[in-house]
């Protein structure tokens, strides 16, 4: 006999050969997982309960060997939150409580995330019994947790979708299971060398057709749109599209990687538009001049939408391709699309159009002048220690102070900054004030005090904050 294995019990027995003397079936609802109370499980056909059960609930999923139709499988989701244990038996119940099937299992470690780690463990055993017909195994919908093999059927029994069963097909429109997810699309839109080039193009990804108006339409995942040679970087695009509830509307949240220029980051827009008649949510896509020829899009959706590419307006000819989406183009969703930022491109030249930041979050640079930081939001600091060559020696009634020195900022400010200055080195006890010139966005004046007379040298600290834009 097996290490492992499951055994119907006494009483799953006689339940079976009730229902066939009485052409009636017998309805197994539950499973449940145990930990045998710490022991190995021996599964014996005169078991009534499960030895430790730690965990019951509905039955996940269920299938007959197509192959073996006295044979099929149930399924048990154990959920991330429940746990702290080790699971080594499973239950079967019928619908009146009674324990129909008992198996053992490889010891199935069940931590919980107060443990420093947590999963969802899925338990499949097998059933055989002489006749499967008169088992009905009831699947509750509303309480359980489905399984990637029971999405992956039910998807495909849509008959509305073409499977995919090679990855490298270039036909638009055809689906394929794919990733951790078991479930999305993957394929490939292909056009000659330059059919992209200044072309405006949309991507649609989600029907918002309002009937019926508690459809439930969502796309998920990843869209690279790149140069079939591979000579130009691709654009990466993580996309999040989700019908909102009775509207014919949707909310996108559209995060661009890697370091673009800011033409083609300002070319990328989420967008409402309608395409044969129909209302569909997606991106709008100019990438100018980069002749990207290639389009690979990859997640997981839910809707009546297989993703779809549509050229609509060449922009350097001002030729229409497709009246209809260019009439009916709107820019209005709510969400969010613009650069994602990562340890590659936060740091560097920074910029702007119209008060809304094109480049890095970071750029500090320095000159013969000094250093400066620019930020995304538009502030800026300046700072440098200055070596003034002689200290106060001009008598200004008790006290002393020295010339006027300048200082041109490293960098312009768009405004007059705050500038500072104090004694960072030197002789001691000495203070600043400013100059004898107003401070202006481009320089400031200071002058250095003390008590008593000094002619020694001081080093000074100077700052500046303000904005290089308003």
């Amino acid at each position: 006999m097996s290490t492992y294995f499951t055994l119907p019990t006494a009483i799953g027995r006689a339940m079976i050969s009730n229902a066939i003397a009485q052409s009636q079936q017998v309805d197994l609802t539950h499973m449940a997982i145990g930990d045998g109370n710490g022991q190995p499980v021996i599964p014996n056909e005169q078991m009534v309960e499960l030895p430790g059960e730690k965990y019951r609930a509905p039955i996940s999923d269920t299938q007959v060997n197509p192959d073996d139709p006295t044979q099929f499988y149930v399924d048990l989701v154990v959920p991330q939150s429940v746990g702290g244990w080790v699971g080594n038996c499973v239950g079967v119940y019928a619908s009146n409580g009674a324990l129909f099937a008992v198996a053992n299992i490889p010891a199935a470690p069940k931590p919980i995330i107060s443990e420093g780690a947590g999963r969802e463990l899925t338990v499949r055993i097998y059933l055989a019994v002489e006749n499967a017909s008169v088992v009905n195994i009831v699947v509750n919908p509303t309480m359980v947790l489905a399984t990637r093999d029971w999405a992956q059927r039910e998807f495909w029994k849509k008959t509305d979708l073409v499977k995919q069963t090679d990855p490298y097909d270039p036909t638009p429109g055809r689906l394929m299971g794919v990733g951790a997810h078991g479930l999305g699309t993957e394929f490939k839109v292909l056009s000659t060398a330059n059919k992209l080039d200044h072309t405006r193009f949309v991507i649609g990804l989600v029907d918002v057709t309002n009937v019926p108006n508690d459809v439930f339409s969502q796309f998920s995942g990843k869209i690279e749109i790149m140069r079939s040679n591979g000579v130009e970087p691709p654009i990466v695009l993580d996309v999040v599209i989700q019908k909102i509830y009775n509207q014919a509307s949707a909310t996108a949240n559209i995060s661009i990687r890697d370091n673009l220029t800011f033409q083609d980051i300002s070319g990328i827009k989420g967008c409402l538009f309608t395409y044969n008649g129909k209302r569909y949510a997606g991106i709008d896509v100019y990438v100018s001049a980069t002749a990207k020829d290639f389009v690979l899009i990859s997640g997981l959706f839910a809707g009546r939408t297989v993703p779809f590419i549509i050229e609509y307006r060449n922009v350097s000819t001002s030729q229409i391709l497709n009246a209809e989406v260019n009439a009916s183009i709107q820019y209005s969703m709510p969400g969010y699309c613009g650069r994602a930022y990562t340890q590659a491109n936060i740091v560097g030249p920074v910029g702007q159009l119209n008060g809304v930041p094109t480049g890095a979050m970071i750029q500090r640079a320095a000159n013969v002048n000094g250093q400066y930081t620019r930020w995304a939001d538009g502030s800026m600091e300046a700072y440098t220690l200055y070596p003034a060559g002689a200290g106060p020696t001009i008598q200004e009634g008790s006290i002393y102070r020295s010339n006027s020195y300048s200082w041109t900022f490293p960098n312009a400010f768009s405004d007059v900054p705050a500038a500072g200055w104090a004694e960072s080195g030197g002789i001691g006890y000495c203070w600043c004030s400013l100059g004898s010139s107003a401070t202006s966005s481009t320089s400031t004046s200071f002058a250095i005090w003390r008590y008593s007379p000094v002619g020694a040298g001081v080093l000074i600290a100077l700052r500046a904050f303000g904005r290089w834009f308003n």
